[in-house]
């Protein structure tokens, strides 16, 4: 009987390892330091006031971790602001590859918030 629990607790034991063994999938994740999209941001000449503009945008990750097909989703209510979103996940983000078993592969359906934000301080809002 001490050698069928035995038996029993080393195919188990196998089965656990070879579970672990196998290749996991991820999916894509950001490179750090790339999304920042402020530099897209466009410069309103005479603006005294504190604005935000948000852009939904989405995309697919392909299998180089580079956004394609990039789109808007949810409009900031000002196209220039939309058409930099695009612009910057277009040219500036990357991602770490999607990986299934062991090969890069594409990451469809993403979805992100870009946030401009035009930030002054009290010196330049007394001007």
């Amino acid at each position: 009987m001490h050698r069928k629990y035995l038996a029993a607790v080393t195919i188990a034991l196998a089965t656990a390892t070879a579970a672990l063994a196998e290749p996991q999938e991820t999916h894509a994740t950001a490179v750090p330091d790339t999304h920042d999209c402020s530099s897209f941001a466009p410069v309103f000449a005479g603006i005294k006031t504190k604005w935000v503009a948000s852009v939904t945008v989405g995309f697919d990750v392909d299998d180089t971790g580079t956004p394609q097909k990039v789109r808007v989703l949810k409009r900031s209510g000002y196209g220039v602001m939309d058409d930099a979103a695009v612009e910057c996940v277009k040219t500036k983000w990357r991602y770490t590859p999607r990986m299934q078993d062991g090969h890069a592969v594409a990451d469809p359906g993403r979805v992100a918030i870009v946030e401009f934000t035009n930030v002054m301080d009290d010196a330049e809002a007394a001007h």
